[in-house]
């Protein structure tokens, strides 16, 4: 229905199966802990991503993952911005705020200033299914109290060839000077030496 990438099965994310994503993508993500949320990266420079979370929670170290996973960048950062929403009202509708968050994005709908009529949410989700169409999520017009829509950002360092955050132990490359993890660069004991090099650095 929509012309954007993303939209992947949210339990390969967990795994960090998730395809790499090159264009722009609205994604929903769980974050391990009983939590969804809904990503995207629709308008923003390289390497930034904006967070729509209806519980405004920090990021668990498993969403931190799945969006490196994502976007894997050669910059050594990624930017995450977390946009004001409207707040879910209890403990079980977040599945259901991330949903009508990726609906609203990918209908370039103004997310920091919509309120979700939260009574005909899931009514217009089971429509939305059973019709096989998505559509814009019953709304009105909401004020934040904000002077603008991003409330917190987030810089998460990557580093390593597989672009994720430094984790466990890591060594360094006496060349190019970047981070690696041990397991991914397969160091030996024998191998540690102030004078080692990755393996990109070392065939040259």
């Amino acid at each position: 229905q929509f012309e954007i990438s993303g939209f992947q099965n949210a339990t390969l994310g967990c795994n960090l199966s998730f395809d790499i994503l090159r264009s722009e993508f609205v994604q929903i993500l769980h974050n391990g802990k009983n939590h969804w949320l809904t990503t995207s990266t629709v308008g923003l420079p390289a390497a930034t991503v904006n967070v729509y979370d209806s519980l405004n929670q920090s990021l668990s170290q498993s969403t931190v993952n799945q969006v490196c996973a994502l976007i894997f960048t050669r910059n050594q950062t990624i930017d995450v911005r977390f946009i004001d929403v409207e707040p879910q009202t209890n403990s079980s509708d977040c599945g259901v705020y991330a949903i009508a968050f990726a609906t609203s994005l990918c209908f370039c709908e103004d997310i920091s200033s919509i309120q979700y009529c939260v009574s005909k949410m899931r009514t217009h989700l089971v429509s939305c299914l059973e019709k096989r169409q998505m559509a814009p999520f019953p709304s009105i017009q909401r004020k934040s109290t904000l002077s603008h829509s991003i409330v917190a950002q987030q810089l998460i360092p990557v580093s390593c060839s597989c672009r994720m955050p430094p984790a466990g132990r890591m060594i360094q490359c006496s060349h190019c000077k970047e981070q690696f993890h041990k397991k991914c660069e397969r160091v030996t004991r024998n191998e540690l030496s102030s004078s080692w090099q990755c393996r990109l650095c070392a065939k040259k």
